[in-house]
């Protein structure tokens, strides 16, 4: 493999050389046009720092300086956001790397995508009952005629009827799939033929979304005694959409609308800035929309934070179609976990807030030195996996081993802030890979071997196979291949057509978003590193169904909490006003 290209005496990474030829792109439209060229360097400089703004911290714009705001102006590589704005209105588009609007700068995919996401959701806040008052409130008597109805609930199954765009947010246990089953219920009733789908930013989020809501349909109609409604299983995002592969246009969007009645997202908070654009922008004239999410949960890996500007929109237009649910059906269960994900969102998470090893939430704190802490965190991780490994030292890495083996992979999982380090993702994997292959006695170096549990980066439609989507390694007529769950039975891939994917004992907890587990080891990152944040603490303490072991420095658990991420936009601003 050749070696990276350096600049000066340091390696670039291939992300530095992206946002290198970027700019140097930026650069070349600047003097091509007839740009001073003294100013050449501050564009190159200035497209830089966009584009890693973009991609290392998800900001869809960065604000400039007034020295900066005129050369920017003065640029043929920029175009104001009056002129952006004529050119899509154009047939004939002029090159522009970069949008200047407001004294922020915007790569002008992600200027152009805000832009349009604000006017598709302003032209979709218009209400539009789905029929009249009397009609749905029958129906809401009927699904919430309960001795204690959830009001939260009902409200946001009224907003949904009387809106083409409705938000719901909640924490886990707060009964969104409850509440989007009721919705789905009552809108078949009052749509008998309506076509409903389900969505998800990703394979595993699309799965568990799918099975959570007909077994809530299923106990609906068994309670009522109506037929429950026919859904198809739900989808991802991109396939919904009709997104190939990287870069590919959606095959659905402004000129071909989707061909469903009412679309429901779930797991929304996921959903970056350029999906959320496509995926509204192909919302019929006479559809609906509803997306589901944690409004505290982490943002999109990708640039932009979109749920969480709905939520906090504050035109009526939008804020009217957000409801928040608050009453946790969880806390008898696991009240503990509840307590540490209320401390999480509020920020007032304590260094000595220790539990003794019998409750249902465990604190370990580490000590600072490497070794121990990576023993004591690969003891944890092991006895976590332990009844999976149980299962291959008895019976082996067969094929017939498939269904149980996945079964007892999805109950544990091993959540890290970051991906390198003595605990961080790539470490733990390497430990518990280790022990797998001595399980099966496969060779220690061996890259593909019975029992190896892989989580699928990119998304493969022609293999059915998505971002997110996590199967296992296992012989198979005398060869091998990865065991997928799927409707109905199981998914088969050979090791050959495998796409890219990587080892799935351990996930950052950007990888976890979209799943739950019974049990849960996270692993916090240091105090003051830049993924210390409240939101990724949060996220990581509520994928943890019954059990959950923190593992953290003292100190970074308090100081994580007091660190809320924000992320640059207009986007917010775009739907207070008529500019959207």
């Amino acid at each position: 493999m050749s070696a990276l290209p350096t600049f000066g005496a340091v390696a670039l990474s291939a992300r530095d050389l992206v946002a290198q030829r970027f700019a140097r792109a930026a650069g070349r439209l600047h003097l091509v046009g007839g740009g001073n060229p003294a100013a050449s360097a501050i564009i190159e400089s200035c497209a830089a720092r966009c584009w890693r703004a973009a991609l290392d911290h998800g900001h869809t714009c960065i604000a400039m300086d007034p020295d900066e705001i005129a050369l920017l102006g003065d640029s043929p590589a920029v175009a104001s956001a009056a002129a952006a704005l004529a050119d899509s209105a154009s047939t004939e588009r002029r090159d522009a790397a970069l949008v200047l609007e407001g004294g922020h700068l915007f790569l002008e995919r992600l200027w152009r995508a805000e832009w349009r996401l604000a006017r598709r959701v302003l032209a979709l806040a218009d209400p539009a009952p789905v029929a009249t008052g009397e009609k749905i409130a029958a129906e809401l008597a009927a699904v919430f005629g309960g001795s204690d109805p959830d009001e939260a609930q009902r409200r946001a199954v009224a907003v949904a009827l009387a809106r083409r765009l409705s938000v719901i947010s909640g924490g886990p246990g707060t009964g969104k799939t409850t509440t989007l089953a009721r919705l789905i219920a009552v809108y078949s009733r009052l749509v008998p033929e309506a076509r409903i789908a389900i969505a998800a930013p990703t394979g595993k989020a699309a799965a568990r979304v799918s099975e959570a809501l007909y077994a809530q349909l299923a106990e609906f109609a068994a309670a009522t005694g109506q037929v429950g409604a026919q859904l198809p299983a739900a989808t991802t995002l991109h396939r919904l959409l009709g997104i190939r592969g990287a870069g590919s246009r959606p095959a659905f969007g402004a000129r071909r609308a989707l061909p469903f009645d009412l679309v429901v997202v779930d797991e929304a908070s996921m959903i970056d800035l350029e999906l959320a654009s496509a995926l509204a922008s192909a919302i019929g004239d006479n559809s609906r929309l509803v997306l589901a999410g944690d409004r505290d949960q982490l943002a999109s890996v990708e640039a932009g934070a979109v749920f969480a500007a709905l939520c906090a929109g504050r035109d009526e237009r939008v804020s009217g179609g957000v409801v928040t649910l608050g009453r946790n059906y969880r806390q008898r269960e696991t009240p503990e976990i509840v307590r540490w994900a209320q401390a999480a969102r509020a920020g007032t998470i304590v260094a000595d807030a220790c539990h003794d090893d019998s409750a249902k939430v465990r604190l370990r704190l580490l000590g600072g030195t490497g070794g121990s802490d990576q023993a004591a965190l690969a003891t944890a991780v092991l006895a976590g996996y332990a009844p999976a490994l149980e299962l291959l030292a008895r019976r082996g890495g067969g094929a017939e081993v498939a269904g149980e083996l996945l079964a007892r992979l999805a109950t544990y999982r091993a959540l890290c802030a970051l991906r390198r380090g003595p605990l961080g993702v790539e470490a733990l994997n390497r430990v518990v890979a280790a022990a797998v292959r001595t399980s099966v006695g496969a060779e220690p170096a061996a890259s593909w071997y019975p029992g190896r549990f892989v989580i699928v980066n990119r998304n493969t439609p022609e293999l059915d196979l998505f971002n997110g989507d996590t199967g296992v390694c296992l012989e198979r007529d005398g060869t091998l291949a990865i065991a997928f769950a799927a409707a109905g039975g199981l998914h088969w891939v050979p090791v050959a057509q495998m796409p890219a994917c990587s080892d799935a004992f351990a996930l950052t907890v950007h990888q976890s978003q979209g799943s739950e587990f019974d049990q849960v080891t996270l692993v916090a990152a240091p105090a003051g590193h830049r993924l210390a944040t409240r939101e990724l603490i949060y996220t990581g303490i509520t994928r943890a169904r019954l059990g959950l072991a923190i593992f953290a420095a003292e100190g970074a658990l308090a100081d994580a909490a007091g660190r809320v991420t924000e992320r640059t936009g207009l986007l917010g601003w775009r739907l207070s006003g008529p500019t959207g």
